[in-house]
């Protein structure tokens, strides 16, 4: 997970686990979907379901980490990566597979990655 996408995952993480609102909003999403891991793994947001799932999870994470006191910072960046891949069923992974198949090579980590994580402060 590189240094843009780890806080957000963290962010997520943190806000859905200790958040009760979040959790409870967080447990009923995945409901649906649970015990899908290897479906997941293999169709990730392509899945309508798994995607309902995951936005659902986003946009109660984002409100929770801004009831947590989340850096304006932080909370900003959680949003994004939700405009950028969650809300359109795609993951980072996707745009390094687009690389491939644009470039017919992969550019070595951190090439287009030399500007500060959005998340700093």
């Amino acid at each position: 997970v590189d240094d843009e996408v780890w806080p957000v995952a963290v962010a997520v993480t943190v806000a859905l686990l200790t958040d009760p609102e979040a959790a409870e909003v967080a447990a009923a999403a995945t409901a649906p979907t649970a015990g899908r891991w290897a479906h997941a793994a293999r169709c990730g947001l392509s899945d309508p379901d798994l995607a309902r799932s995951a936005d659902t999870c986003f946009a109660a994470a984002l409100d929770a980490v801004d009831r947590l006191g989340a850096p304006p910072a932080l909370t900003a960046a959680v949003a994004a990566f939700r405009d950028r891949f969650v809300a359109r069923r795609r993951s980072p992974a996707d745009e390094r597979l687009d690389e491939w198949h644009a470039l017919g090579r992969l550019l070595p980590e951190g090439t287009d990655s030399e500007r500060e994580p959005a998340w700093a402060l």
